[in-house]
C-alpha cells in the first residue's frame, strides 16, 4: 500500500480502530525519510522474519510511492 492509499483508507473508513495509530506511525516514519514501514502481527511466531525474508510476507507494508 502506498502512503497516499493509507491516508485515503483512513479517510473512507477502510482502516479503523486500533489500526489508525499504527498506520499514522508508519506515515510519520515515511515523512521522516524511511522508505517503507511494516505492520505485522506479533502473535505469529517468527513474524518479523517471515515479513522481511519471504516473498509472501505476512503483514502490511506501506511505501512512499
Amino acid at each position: 500500500m502506498t502512503f497516499a492509499e493509507a491516508q485515503r483508507a483512513i479517510e473512507v473508513g477502510s482502516i479503523s480502530g486500533g489500526m489508525i495509530p499504527k498506520v499514522h506511525a508508519c506515515i510519520k516514519a515515511l515523512e521522516a525519510g524511511v522508505q517503507n514501514a511494516h505492520i505485522i502481527n506479533g502473535n505469529i511466531h517468527h513474524a518479523l522474519l517471515l515479513e522481511l525474508f519471504t516473498d509472501k510476507g505476512i503483514g502490511t507494508m506501506i511505501v512512499k510511492g
